[in-house]
């Protein structure tokens, strides 16, 4: 693949998780209530322990099914920029995504930390996760 195309490619990547945070952000500042966490009835499945992580998800999607979906999606992207040019070209999509969005940048980058905590591997390295400050996030899409 050339360098041109490779570089569309990524364009067209960032722009579909771009339409993520946007609509995020717009349903976040709908929502005027918090959302009531729901729970399951027990049942034999969760109890067995490889179940908790199905049951939280469910539970994401039951509580938050726009966010969830928007996440769920912007991760996968994640993985497959990952999967194809490791975390350089992660960053670079990254770096798309808060460029095209300037009137919030902050809430992208740390948006985009968040849903793509843990990408990688231990061969290519794993997305940064800083939890302490804007200025480590930034510092982590910057790479």
């Amino acid at each position: 693949m050339t360098t041109e195309v490779k570089n569309k490619a990524l364009a067209v990547q960032a722009a579909v998780i771009i339409g993520c945070l946007k609509e995020y952000d717009r349903h976040r500042q709908e929502r005027t209530a918090p959302m009531q966490p729901r729970s399951f009835p027990a049942t034999d499945w969760r109890d067995r322990p490889e179940a908790e992580t199905v049951a939280a998800a469910l539970e994401g999607v039951l509580r938050d099914p726009v966010h969830t979906a928007l996440r769920l999606k912007a991760r996968d992207i994640g993985w497959r920029v990952f999967c194809d040019g490791g975390l350089t070209e992660l960053r670079q999509v990254a770096r798309l995504v808060v460029e095209a969005l300037p009137d919030n940048p902050h809430l992208a980058e740390r948006t985009l930390n968040s849903w793509w905590s843990g990408i990688g591997d231990t061969k290519r390295g794993r997305w940064p996760v800083s939890t302490s400050s804007a200025t480590a996030d930034r510092r982590s899409l910057a790479e």
